[in-house]
């Protein structure tokens, strides 16, 4: 089987990816909108019809510019808007969805637009486990993840969750990609994936800074660096990343219309005000908690074991038992691969950084997660093909 998987890895990978796809599609004129996508309709419509994001800065544009662009294109158009109150946002969504009787025209439009997102999240996968791994892996990774039953619901939705899947997987690959070898253009591809990510959801800010620590830590404990190699290593990309750097805050900036304002903490002028104001926003989120109901309970603060209970009982039981097995192999060191730790990092500082949040609303909000766990499971379901 792996023989086979090799050579025609590319092909298997992108069957899977267009079932998936067709899956997804199927659904739209099925399910009735969510309580989220109606305002995140209502915010992309201004950006395109307005050339202003205003609304709610508690999210970033990217996604719902990507929902957005189908209704504006189709005819929708923006209306003012009495306040920046979330029922006020929800009900300029419902005009847009409702006008002219095009209910299903609309929503459809909206949902397509997130899956782009979808294709890109897969495109990490294959791409990951095809450089870190092989193409056997790496096919086998995007069979996992396209038959992942909350990658396929947030996938039909037109909400933010695929979107920062897609680039959080691929600022970190492309940061990966950039490490090992600094061009110009690997360099640019890392600030452009980084900027993108930014524009997709803030939780971002959280998990990358996570991801990229505790990656850092196991390299330390596995491949034991000396300190004069490491920041000799480090050095000697500093102009790289200040490219990087550069590409990913002109991105953002790009991703907010260039706009130019006074922001809130200082008595500056400054790029992209909504930016700061949607990061203040999350972060007084967060501290005021979230009306939350889970085994029994409500609460406003969460529970540490939210997202861990999750993913037990909302991932397939072959996709767990596979992660055992990942466990079993790991903890008696028989992966085999030079780079084995790097998903279960990537995945491992999701979950860790979810479970401090207060904001307990779904296993959508670690989503990104998936992308990791797809290819630990695809590195033992390999294992076990080698018998």
């Amino acid at each position: 089987i792996l023989p086979f998987l090799e050579k025609h890895a590319r092909t298997i990978a992108i069957v899977a990816v267009l079932f998936a796809s067709a899956r997804i599609i199927a659904t739209y004129a099925v399910f009735n909108h969510t309580c989220d996508e109606p305002a995140h309709l209502a915010c992309g419509v201004e950006w395109w019809d307005k050339g202003a994001y205003t609304c709610e800065p508690q999210h970033p544009p990217l996604a719902r510019i990507a929902v957005a662009i189908g209704p504006y294109l189709a005819g929708a158009h923006a209306e003012p808007i009495p306040s920046s109150d979330f029922a006020d946002i929800t009900r300029e969504g419902f005009r847009i969805l409702y006008a002219g009787h095009r209910y299903d025209l609309i929503l459809t439009t909206a949902r397509l637009g997130i899956l782009p997102f979808f294709w890109i999240a897969c495109l990490v996968v294959y791409v990951w486990g095809s450089r870190c791994f092989n193409r056997a892996l790496a096919a086998l990774a995007v069979c996992l993840f396209t038959f992942l039953p909350p990658i396929l619901a947030h996938s039909g939705l037109a909400t933010t969750d695929m979107a920062i899947t897609a680039f959080l997987g691929s600022a970190f690959l492309t940061g990966l990609m950039w490490l090992e070898q600094p061009t110009a253009a690997r360099s640019a591809l890392f600030g452009l994936c980084t900027g993108l990510a930014i524009l997709s959801k803030f939780s971002f800010l959280v998990f990358f800074p996570a991801a990229v620590a505790l990656s850092l830590i196991l390299y330390l404990v596995i491949d034991r660096p000396s300190l004069g190699s490491l920041f000799r290593k480090l050095y000697s990309r500093g102009a790289t990343f200040a490219l990087a750097a550069l590409i990913c805050c002109l991105m953002v900036w790009a991703g907010y219309r260039f706009s130019f304002g006074k922001v809130h903490f200082a008595n500056l002028r400054l790029p992209a005000p909504e930016l700061y104001a949607g990061i203040e926003r999350v972060i007084e989120h967060n501290k005021e908690g979230h009306a939350s109901y889970f085994m029994g309970q409500r609460r406003n603060t969460g529970w540490w074991y939210f997202f861990p209970v999750l993913l037990a009982v909302k991932t397939p039981l072959a996709f767990l038992i596979l992660l055992a097995v990942w466990a079993f192999l790991a903890a008696r060191k028989s992966l085999g691969f030079q780079l084995w730790w790097l998903p279960a990092a990537f995945s491992a500082a999701i979950l860790i950084s979810g479970m401090s949040s207060k904001i307990n609303l779904g296993l959508r909000h670690i989503l990104p997660i998936y992308i990791g766990l797809s290819l630990m499971a695809a590195t033992a379901a390999v294992r076990m093909l080698e018998g």
